[in-house]
């Protein structure tokens, strides 16, 4: 019984402490203004997200849209960070760590239940959204879907930004 409860734990959409945690984030992090101009905002996202092995699914400059998929974080901090999601869902959900341990008793195999989490945190979608404020000033919003556990939205937020402002840099030295 405990393995069923577990797999319906670890398939659950969401956890609400975690949906107020995402829109803190989203409102701490989810758009910056940018002292360049549109076109070189736009561009820069779109290497920035190469760059960040996100793919580009759409994009329309002339209303500053773009989409794209994929995770901007590196296994080596992305995974730690889903496992750390899995055993934070397993207690929101009411399970005792302890009871996962080796030689519990337990028949819950932790590594399947991982792997959900995995996959769930690997369909990840940025949706972008520029808007000329003045000649030399563009806001840019950035929404992440996909993405259930708070600090591994917050860490994806730091690493796009990272890579914008490095882009952005990069761009301007070359003018």
């Amino acid at each position: 019984q405990k393995s069923m409860d577990l797999q319906k734990a670890a398939m659950q959409e969401d956890i609400p402490a975690w949906r107020e945690g995402r829109a803190k984030i989203v409102e701490s992090f989810g758009e910056r203004v940018i002292d360049q101009s549109f076109a070189r905002t736009f561009d820069s996202l779109v290497t920035a997200s190469g760059a960040l092995e996100l793919r580009v699914v759409n994009m329309e400059r002339e209303s500053g849209y773009i989409t794209a998929s994929g995770t901007p974080l590196p296994p080596d901090v992305l995974e730690p960070m889903q496992m750390d999601a899995f055993w934070a869902k397993c207690e929101a959900m009411g399970y005792d760590p302890a009871d996962f341990e080796p030689g519990s008793g337990n028949s819950v195999n932790v590594d399947s239940y991982h792997t959900l989490i995995l996959y769930q945190n690997k369909t990840v979608t940025f949706t972008f959204s520029l808007v000329k404020q003045k000649e030399e000033q563009t806001k840019v919003k950035a929404r992440a879907s996909g993405i259930n556990y708070p600090p591994i939205l917050a860490e994806m937020y730091k690493a796009l930004w990272r890579e914008m402002d490095r882009q952005l840099y990069m761009d301007k030295q070359l003018d």
